[in-house]
């Protein structure tokens, strides 16, 4: 009897444990932090001792055209890293900040956590931790990574569908709960976030030599002026 009830605590303890993920709803920080799982990841099928950054792209589909700039690979104290932007008004900061050290994502490589520089790095050795699971439904063609089974991240890029087999049958998770991409809208560029409004000049401007009564008038130079109403009838 106490083998079926310790078997049946098991059951239920294994669904509980599976049922419960975080997908945080910011794509930004899944840019960041999926960002990296998924280089670690190609670095992996990849198999070279020291990468460069193109070689990866045979993994990847929907590259980004600044991904080159985005995603960077390096070599350090016998470790190959792995890094990606952040950019100085990316949503994804706060985030990194508090849990960059749980994570182990680091202001630079063989540095200390990620306190705010222009890239978070990650160690490609984390790949011994990587979980890998399929998203629910009509997210069932997107990859998510994770390496505690709890916190789960939106692969980036996207992957290859021959390179997400592999993954899947590499790092593929027996339990995993229910994953959708995230809902949250991603960060905006600096260009983005000031972006004018379209600026037209007036149908009519009146340009003359000769000054009128109204002081509402600009000089240009040597009698001339340019009234900033248009459309005004004049004496």
């Amino acid at each position: 009897m106490r083998k079926i009830f310790v078997s049946a605590l098991l059951i239920v303890l294994a669904f509980t444990l599976s049922a419960i993920a975080e997908v945080e709803p910011n794509a930004e920080i899944h840019r960041v932090i999926g960002g990296l799982y998924s280089l670690v990841c190609a670095v992996n099928l990849n198999g070279n001792t020291n990468p460069h950054i193109n070689q990866l792209r045979q993994f990847f589909t929907g590259i980004p055209d600044d991904w080159h700039n985005e995603a960077q690979l390096t070599r350090s104290g016998g470790e190959i890293w792995a890094g990606v932007s952040v950019g100085k008004y990316s949503t994804a900061r706060h985030y990194l900040r508090d849990n960059s050290a749980e994570l182990g994502i680091a202001e630079e490589p063989e540095g200390y956590s990620w306190l705010g520089g222009g890239y978070a790095w990650l160690k490609a050795s984390v790949i011994k931790d990587i979980k890998a699971a399929r998203g629910t439904g009509k997210d069932s063609g997107t990859i998510f990574l994770s390496t505690d089974g709890v916190n789960w991240w939106q692969a980036f890029p996207d992957f290859t569908r021959e390179a997400a087999a592999e993954i899947m049958k590499r790092w593929g998770a027996r339990r995993v709960p229910e994953l959708h991409k995230p809902s949250g809208e991603k960060s905006e560029s600096l260009y983005e976030s000031v972006k004018p409004s379209d600026v037209q000049k007036p149908k009519n401007m009146h340009v003359g030599r000769r000054k009128s009564s109204f002081d509402m008038e600009i000089g240009l130079g040597r009698d001339v002026f340019i009234d900033p109403v248009p459309n005004r009838r004049r004496r």
